[in-house]
This record gives C-alpha cells, sequence and structure tokens, in this order.
C-alpha cells in the first residue's frame, strides 16, 4: 500500500474525528484566521483583481451552472420564514433587515 492509499484510508476510517478537530480549531483560532486572510488579501489585491479579469468568462459560467444546479436549493433558502426578534413579525429570512428598519417593527421598540 502506497502512501496515497494509506492516507485515504486513514481519512476514509477516521473521517468525523478530523473534521471535529479542524471544525474546533477554526473555532478556537478564528480571529487569528480572519487576520490572516485580510492580510493575504491586502498583500495580493492586485494578483486577485487581475485573476478575476483575466477570468471573468469562466467565473461567470461557473456561476450560472452552480445557480442551475441548485436552483431548488436557492429557491428553498429564499423562501425561509423567520420570526422577528423585535415584533415578532413572521418575515423572509434574507430581508429581516430591512423589515427591521421599517415602521411597522420601528414602532414596536
Amino acid at each position: 500500500m502506497d502512501k496515497k492509499e494509506y492516507r485515504k484510508n486513514y481519512y476514509d476510517k477516521n473521517r468525523e474525528e478530523i473534521l471535529k478537530k479542524k471544525k474546533l480549531y477554526r473555532e478556537k483560532n478564528r480571529e487569528e484566521i480572519l487576520e490572516k486572510k485580510k492580510e493575504y488579501y491586502n498583500n495580493n489585491i492586485e494578483k486577485i483583481k487581475e485573476y478575476y479579469n483575466n477570468n471573468i468568462e469562466k467565473i461567470r459560467d461557473y456561476k450560472k451552472e452552480y445557480y442551475n444546479n441548485n436552483i431548488e436549493k436557492i429557491k428553498e433558502k429564499k423562501k425561509e420564514k423567520i420570526s422577528c426578534d423585535i415584533c415578532n413579525s413572521i418575515v423572509n429570512k434574507r430581508h429581516i433587515r430591512r423589515h427591521q428598519q421599517s415602521k411597522k417593527c420601528l414602532s414596536c421598540r
């Protein structure tokens, strides 16, 4: 058994445990990870913009394909309803911020 096979088998056997450890690490080091991401972005902003401009068609195609493949999930997410914490009205989840700035919600505060 070569290394690649061994790693794959090990991962398959211990997948849940590995994912738990990774999640725990991300939770503990959230601030540090965000700081590193910001630093990377600021140091490489020109490369990022250049990549986007050079691959804009590929990116658009990918987004269209993703949308078409996941249209049902996307529609379900859009329909999701929640209760407003302030006035207890039922609102679409994606519009909760807009609702909380409305006269109806502001009058309940």
